[in-house]
């Protein structure tokens, strides 16, 4: 059976230990692959609301996960993420999205920041793709093969407060039938 999205996991990084519990997003800032899957139909499944302090003084703000994929014999080929929804529609706030890479270390995890103001060093470029085309290379995704990813918020200075930001974020490549 081909790779479907349910095989594609998308999981918080932070946790004292692999694949320990750790559901706080605030607190996916690199480290330790947690057994927690990011929950991407929740409103702030990963960034908090953006404060007036926030936005009037401006923010930009990191999260560390790690994608893996967990389907039982098939390898996704030639894989890429992309933000196929930016947050900023018509919206005063005008917040955006970026991502970048940073490899798996062995021991399942990424680098690590001490706060989520600071900027990951091993993170590749940041940028905003929007489409396959244009996405970040993960590269070929066997069984339980893993690449981690940094997603930056930026939100500019002398906006307006926002409590209903929204993003999409897609990881798509060839497979197998």
């Amino acid at each position: 059976m081909a790779i479907v999205s349910t095989d594609i996991k998308f999981w918080l990084t932070g946790a004292g230990s692999v694949d320990d519990p750790q559901t706080d997003p605030n607190a996916s800032l690199g480290g330790n692959r947690s057994s927690t899957e990011m929950v991407t139909a929740e409103l702030n499944n990963l960034f908090d609301d953006i404060s007036g302090m926030e936005a009037e003084s401006g923010d930009t703000e990191y999260r560390g996960i790690i994608i893996q994929n967990k389907h039982a014999s098939l390898t996704l080929y030639n894989a890429k993420a992309f933000l196929s929804v930016q947050p900023n529609g018509s919206r005063a706030t005008k917040e955006s999205i970026q991502i970048a890479t940073n490899t798996v270390w062995e021991g399942d995890c990424i680098d690590t920041i001490a706060t989520e103001n600071d900027a990951p060093d091993g993170a590749g470029a940041f940028s905003a793709p929007a489409t396959y085309a244009t996405g970040l290379a993960l590269g070929d995704l066997g069984v339980d093969g893993q690449m981690g990813l940094w997603i930056k918020r930026l939100v500019p200075a002398s906006t307006e407060a926002s409590a209903s930001a929204n993003f999409t974020l897609v990881v798509q490549g060839d497979t197998q039938a």
